[in-house]
This record gives C-alpha cells, structure tokens and sequence, in this order.
C-alpha cells in the first residue's frame, strides 16, 4: 500500500534534514515514524508523553544534522575524490565538509549521552527506541 503525504514545506525540510542526518532516504524516515506511533499505539501508550525541556532540547540537538544541499555536495566530493578527480579547491571543500559532518556527529553522540543519563538507560537501549540505527563501528 502506498500514500501521498502533501506536508508543509518546514516540515517536509524537517524531514528531509532529520532522514540525511540519520543517513537514510525521507521515505524511509517517515515510514519509521509511522511504524514507531503503530507500534505505541498497539502497546496501549496513546497518549503522548510530554518531554521535559531538556529532553526537547536534547532531541533537537540530536536530530540536528546538516542541510541536505551540503550532504549532496559530500557526496559528490566523495564520489569525485573515489575516481581521483578531485581538485586541490574541492579537496579543501571535502575537508572542511568532512570536519562538519564529524562535529555534528560529536554533537549528536554527546546529547544521546546526556538524554541516555536523563531517561537513566543505556545509549544503545535509547537509540534502539529512537529508531536511530548502529552505524556498526561502535
């Protein structure tokens, strides 16, 4: 089965912002969504649980990630430095992207940290219920 969701474009930039910075496609992050609200609503939790601040802002900062048009560009560098086309200029550019990527990511661990400590459960455990994939190097 499928369905056409016609979003508002901040939300439909949410996201796409949200789906990169997890390193998946925007479909698969709103089927995610919807699968998760399922699956607390087949357990009996509708109703919504209210975040404390901190969490609010700690998952902000945890879905925080770059612009979609700066993961493109990444991409691209990427692919381009595979094929050892890369020029000195775009090298930079790939280094000075690379160093965004991997704040973001610091950025990113540290609030799990935090939230993991807050909700008093491990960062695995937070992540499984955050839907947020192991990258698998951890």
């Amino acid at each position: 089965m499928s369905f056409t969701v016609d979003l508002p474009d901040e939300w439909e930039a949410q996201v796409r912002e949200n789906a990169s910075a997890a390193g998946i496609a925007a479909e698969e992050f709103v089927l995610n969504a919807v699968v998760e609200r399922l699956k607390h609503s087949e357990s009996g939790l509708e109703e919504v649980s209210r975040l404390s601040d901190d969490e609010s802002q700690l998952l902000a900062e945890i879905n925080q990630g770059l612009p979609e048009a700066a993961w493109r560009r990444y991409h691209e560098l990427v692919a381009r430095r595979r094929a050892e086309s890369l020029t000195v200029a775009e090298h930079e550019e790939l280094k000075s992207l690379t160093d965004e990527v991997e704040a973001a990511n610091v950025r990113r661990v540290a609030a799990l940290i935090k939230l993991a400590r807050l909700r008093h459960t491990s960062v695995r455990e937070l992540m499984k219920d955050l839907g947020i994939q192991d990258p698998g190097y951890v």
